[in-house]
């Protein structure tokens, strides 16, 4: 019930949904939290450096921007309260994928952010379609509207969101 009550919230926001990425042709690289990050910092930047469009999940920004990489992107995923906590001191540069279960204190959060809804699939998606059934039809209310598939992870959708968006090589640390 939580998960269909956020997503009726955020769809309510004036937000953009999904539709894909400015690639430009450049690598995307995805960033997750795992203990052997520290020891991939250089080949984050260098990456950086040369034009991939960075992108983390979950805490892992924190890592990179105290080694001084900003990045890109930043996909949330979970629809606990708590993870509003994960953007405290957030980057204002950064545009934020937030998936639309994640709880309305999460959007509050980035009140003034460059963010973006992206709507997961998980299980049968009879909650995502009833919550997104105004948004299908032809109408005032019709939205393009991207399902992401794949895994019960962030990281997992994150390589999903990066190939739907148009990224043809995709690094993961």
């Amino acid at each position: 019930d939580h998960i269909k009550a956020n997503i009726e919230a955020s769809v309510k926001r004036d937000l953009p949904w999904f539709t894909g990425f400015k690639t430009n042709g450049r690598r995307a690289v995805i960033v997750g939290g795992a203990p052997s990050l520290l020891d991939h910092i250089a080949d984050i930047r260098a990456h950086k450096r040369s034009g991939a469009s960075i992108t983390t999940v979950n805490n892992a920004w924190r890592v990179l921007v105290e080694h001084g990489i900003t990045p890109d992107n930043h996909i949330m995923l979970d629809a606990r309260e708590e993870n509003a906590a994960f953007l405290e001191g957030s980057p204002s540069p950064t545009r934020y994928l937030v998936a639309s279960q994640c709880h309305p204190a999460v959007f509050d959060a980035l009140e003034g952010r460059d963010v973006v809804v992206w709507h997961n699939g998980f299980g049968d998606n009879q909650i995502l379609r009833q919550a997104l059934d105004p948004y299908w039809d032809e109408g005032p209310n019709q939205r393009p509207c991207v399902i992401v598939p794949g895994g019960g992870t962030v990281c997992l959708r994150a390589l999903w969101l990066a190939n739907f968006g148009g990224f043809k090589t995709i690094h993961c640390y």
